[in-house]
């Protein structure tokens, strides 16, 4: 997916939790009765969020064993994954940023927390990007010109993930414009005077595939810095992913982007026979499937240029992949319709890898956005509960069903990446009538900004809120009023203007309210500011941006350790700047303050 994510923790991790659990009995139990009656019964269980109160001894018992002789790559037998012969499943997420915030040295340690903390609930799966073309703090310059450190920020990831025994989907590029993707290559072959006319012509032109091919060469062949271990050889790969999301809208017939798919998995396979590869398809029927085109979300599935059957028979593919996001594809409007879309489109794909395929498929992002009409969080439980009820109903009779990736994981303090679908493990602030808080726009075109305004009533799960900046529309003499999600508040954050330099995460103040973003660079007297949920990269005057600081329950302290703040006490910066704090407590993305 090109956007998304949400907050869930406590109900929505629980059940992911869960989901590992059983999966990994099933291993053992799923075959006779008794196994299918355990099933079913835990499933009940977990639907009352009220089974196993602590589940992080199931999720030690079931790691114990687990030693670095044993950590050994994940095959494919049948329509099965298996390690050391043994049944495997996919219980993951998505974090598609850990390579950007490894290479930088200030942000690397949101990286060891996502996996600590997705390793500590029974995650076992990660799909994040290989890739950065041609962006800020891009892996690939151009065409095989590469960053070194962000180079080792890949090797950070992958040794990190090693470490908290988490495997990796590694995808190798982008259909969309995020992180370059297929239209940056086509820019790079436009500057080397190459006549295109089409971001599509990445599928067929010769000179492109080169580049895309010599980039897969040149990750796959890349000898880790770290672990000393070719990313090839390295069974924390789980698997290569071709592209997030291919699709091929000018030729809706899905020859052309057969014909890739066809020649690149050959070429991963020549390159590294031992990893499984797969697509990155979103799972949308064409036209070797008549028959099956009727559990598309729309017509418009139909003309993409893909083909779920079709694509996925090709020499070298090892399983099947498929995206749900019923709110992007069908309405944003939450409904029960989504619901009954998620399973009979999940149903169907299950059906088709095992008569069809021969293969496992695995559900590689799926989630609902915040932003929709009538979203809230039961709805989403319910999702979440329904995608994992219909793995686990594959799973018992040894269906095709190989598991699911979350969209997306996040950390605390990483609310800034927020693309409407966040699942995290955050620790909320409860506010009292008359605190000052930010509180998050969850609009379309203002998602991921913050607006002060005033608590005038704890609600319990929600707030009243008092804009400062904003007004009703009926009469602008009078402030804007509004109930909020508790996930949507935070603290106000002390605005703090040290000297900036380039990496570091700012708030930018426009349009009544705070953007954050990354410094990249400075002019003149102005500083230019990237915005990763816009991807836009704009300059700004230094009185218009702020330190961008992460809010802490308890006491707050750089990534060095050092102490800069605590309860309510004055913290001061390089150039002896005093601030203070009020009742929560703050931290710097980089150790600025001292």
């Amino acid at each position: 997916m090109d956007t998304h994510k949400r907050n869930l923790m406590s109900q929505s991790i629980l059940m992911v939790t869960i989901f590992m659990i059983f999966i990994n009995h099933s291993s053992s139990t799923f075959h006779g009765s008794s196994g299918v009656e355990q099933l079913e019964t835990v499933v009940e269980e977990a639907e009352d969020h009220l089974a196993y109160p602590s589940t992080s001894d199931w999720i030690e018992e079931l790691n114990d064993g687990m030693e670095d002789d044993e950590w050994q790559l994940v095959q494919k037998k049948g329509n099965q994954f298996v390690v050391n012969d043994q049944p495997f499943y996919v219980n993951g997420f998505n974090t598609y940023w850990l390579m950007v915030f490894a290479a930088d040295k200030s942000t690397r340690g949101k990286v060891t927390d996502t996996f600590k903390q997705a390793s500590s609930v029974g995650l076992t799966v990660c799909r994040t990007w290989a890739f950065n073309d041609g962006q800020w703090r891009a892996l690939q310059k151009s065409p095989s010109v590469y960053d070194e450190e962000v180079f080792k920020g890949l090797d950070f990831v992958i040794s990190e993930a090693r470490k908290y025994k988490i495997r990796l989907i590694l995808s190798l590029t982008n259909n969309w414009d995020a992180y370059g993707g297929k239209s940056q290559y086509v820019k790079w072959g436009k500057a080397a005077g190459l006549n295109l006319t089409s971001d599509d012509d990445f599928f067929s032109h010769p000179t492109l595939k080169s580049y895309y091919k010599a980039h897969v060469k040149t990750v796959l062949n890349r000898v880790n810095t770290l672990t000393n271990i070719t990313y090839k050889d390295d069974p924390t790969v789980f698997a290569w992913e071709l592209m997030n999301e291919p699709r091929c809208t000018s030729d809706p017939s899905g020859d052309k982007l057969q014909d890739w798919i066809q020649e690149m998995a050959v070429h991963v396979k020549r390159l590294d026979p031992k990893h499984l590869v797969e697509i990155g398809l979103e799972g949308f029927y064409g036209p070797s499937s008549p028959g099956r085109v009727q559990f598309n979300p729309n017509t418009y599935a139909q003309q993409v240029g893909t083909d779920f059957i079709r694509n996925h028979q090709v020499l070298g593919v090892d399983f099947a992949s498929v995206h749900i996001y019923a709110d992007s594809w069908i309405s944003k409007s939450i409904s029960d319709l989504h619901l009954q879309f998620t399973k009979s489109w999940m149903e169907a794909h299950i059906e088709d890898a095992e008569k069809n395929l021969g293969m496992p498929v695995v559900f590689s992002e799926f989630g609902v956005s915040s932003k929709d009409p009538g979203y809230n969080s039961s709805f989403r439980d319910t999702l979440l509960s329904t995608v994992y009820k219909t793995i686990l109903n594959s799973t018992k009779k040894g269906g095709s069903g190989g598991g699911s990736l979350l969209w997306q994981l996040f950390p605390e303090g990483t609310d800034y990446m927020d693309d409407g679908l966040c699942n995290g493990f955050h620790h909320k602030k409860s506010f009292q009538v008359g605190d000052e808080v930010e509180v998050c726009s969850k609009q379309d075109g203002f998602h991921g900004s913050y607006y002060e305004a005033t608590v005038i009533e704890n609600l319990g799960d929600k707030y009243e809120v008092k804009y400062k900046n904003l007004v009703e529309e009926d009469d602008m003499s009078t402030a804007l009023e509004e109930i909020a999600e508790v996930d949507e508040v935070r603290p106000v954050c002390p605005k703090v203007w040290p000297d900036f330099f380039p990496g570091e995460r700012v708030d930018e103040f426009a349009n009544d309210g705070w953007w954050a973003g990354i410094i990249t660079r400075k002019s003149g007297d102005d500083w230019f500011v990237y915005f990763p949920s816009t991807f836009e990269h704009i300059a700004y005057p230094k009185k218009h941006i702020r330190l961008h600081l992460e809010s802490r329950r308890n006491g707050g302290i750089s990534r060095d350790g050092r102490v800069f703040s605590c309860e309510g006490k004055p913290l001061s910066c390089k150039k002896r700047m005093r601030i203070v704090m009020g009742e929560s407590s703050w931290r710097s993305v980089k150790a600025r303050l001292v």
